[in-house]
């Protein structure tokens, strides 16, 4: 299933964006190196780390993911966009109330708010 990704009102004749798949749990095995570098300079936290796929819109062209780490109990998440072959996007940290589609949400705005995403 996708879900479009931002917080405020759909509206229909907008095709700006994308389009995302929900936030699915991954082992740290799996993450990027630039993020397991992002959480290890933070190791008293207990991070679990997340993957969802990213799709523009209208084309529904596949263009990349975003990994997240997320740590409820310092209330913090940083997530960064891979995009294949293409370097790297600095991480981006965020507060993170608990809920794992809510950071999808913040960390999309704001890369896309730095011009990494559609």
């Amino acid at each position: 299933m996708l879900v479009r990704v931002l917080e405020n009102e759909l509206n229909d004749d907008d095709l700006s964006g994308a389009y995302a798949t929900p936030p699915e749990e991954i082992g740290i095995a799996e993450c990027h190196p630039r993020l397991v570098r992002e959480v290890n300079s933070r190791a008293d936290h207990q991070f679990q780390f997340y993957y969802a796929a990213i799709f523009a819109i209208p084309s529904a062209a596949p263009c990349g993911g975003i990994e997240i780490a997320a740590d409820v109990s310092s209330r913090a998440a940083v997530g960064l966009f891979i995009e294949p072959g293409q370097p790297v996007h600095e991480p981006v940290w965020v507060v993170f109330d608990g809920d794992i589609q809510n950071a999808l949400f913040k960390i999309y705005e704001e890369l896309r708010a730095d011009g990494a995403l559609p």
